[in-house]
């Protein structure tokens, strides 16, 4: 009888060193690089300020404030490759803002 291949992979990708790729650390926040948008979603609510172009250090920070606990949670342990159980959401946006 032949042994079949595991259907999944069993070794994991090696992290990027994301406090040396900005690029890396933005995509961990972003997700991959996307198509433009039309210009008409390119502003926020009527008289806000425009919304930062995608992939930019203020386009990760607004996802960071935005994001609720579990985001924050596992964020954290993409970039610092480690999990956290902290429920400190102040903490936990500080710590991914310094992004290592």
């Amino acid at each position: 009888m032949q042994a079949h291949p595991p259907t999944h992979p069993t070794t994991h990708a090696v992290q990027p060193d994301l406090a040396a790729d900005p690029a890396a650390l933005l995509a961990v926040f972003l997700g991959p690089p996307q198509a433009p948008v039309a210009a008409a979603n390119d502003s926020g609510p009527a008289g806000s300020p425009p919304l930062p172009p995608p992939h930019t250090p203020q386009a990760a920070a607004r996802v960071i404030h935005r994001s609720g606990q579990r985001h924050l949670q596992a964020m954290f342990g993409e970039v610092y490759a480690t999990p956290t159980f902290s429920n400190n959401n102040a903490w936990l946006r500080r710590k991914l803002l310094e992004g290592k």
